[in-house]
C-alpha cells in the first residue's frame, strides 16, 4: 500500500484573493515554488490538481512535474456564470462554477493535452494522470483512460 496526497490548485472559489486554489494554478512561477517547499518535505507521493481555468494546462502540469510531484490529476470546477437570477440579480450558480456530466468534454481535452505533453517531455519517468470530471459511467471512465490517464477519480454530487 502506497500513500498519497494531491495538492488542489484548481478551486476556482478557493480564496483567489489570498493567492490560493486555481490562483496558485494559473501562475507557474508561485506553483513552482509551493510545489517545490511541498516536495522537499514530502514523504510520501504528491499529486497535484490542475485548473482546467487556463489557456495552457501543459503549462502547470509541467512545472509540477519537474519540481518532483509523482503525478497530476485534471481537472476541476470550470468558472462560469449561467445567467442572473432576475430577482435576485446574482450570478448563477453561486458557486462561481460548472461541473459534473457538462464538465466531461472539458476533461477530455485538457487529459490529453496533458498526457501528450508527459509522454514527449517525462516519457521516461514514472508520472502519473488521473482524470477528473463528468465521470458518471464506466464509458466516462473509459474515455479518460483511452486519452492516457492512468486512474479516474469520481466525486459524489449531493443535491
Amino acid at each position: 500500500m502506497w500513500e498519497a496526497f494531491e495538492i488542489n490548485f484548481s478551486c476556482p472559489h478557493g480564496m483567489p484573493e489570498r493567492k490560493m486554489g486555481a490562483a496558485v494554478g494559473q501562475d507557474c512561477a508561485l506553483l513552482e515554488e509551493v510545489c517545490g517547499w511541498i516536495n522537499e518535505k514530502a514523504t510520501f507521493l504528491v499529486w497535484t490538481k490542475m485548473t482546467p481555468n487556463i489557456t495552457d494546462i501543459t503549462q502547470p502540469a509541467r512545472v509540477a512535474l519537474s519540481t518532483g510531484c509523482e503525478g497530476v490529476s485534471a481537472i476541476n470546477t470550470v468558472m462560469s456564470v449561467m445567467g442572473i437570477d432576475l430577482d435576485t440579480f446574482r450570478p448563477e450558480p453561486c458557486v462561481e462554477g460548472y461541473s459534473s456530466k457538462a464538465v466531461h468534454p472539458i476533461a477530455l481535452a485538457k487529459v490529453m493535452s496533458i498526457a501528450l505533453m508527459m509522454i514527449k517531455e517525462f516519457g521516461d519517468k514514472d508520472c502519473s494522470l488521473s482524470g477528473v470530471g463528468g465521470v458518471e459511467t464506466g464509458g466516462d471512465a473509459a474515455n479518460l483512460i483511452l486519452l492516457g490517464a492512468s486512474t479516474v477519480q469520481v466525486g459524489q454530487h449531493s443535491d
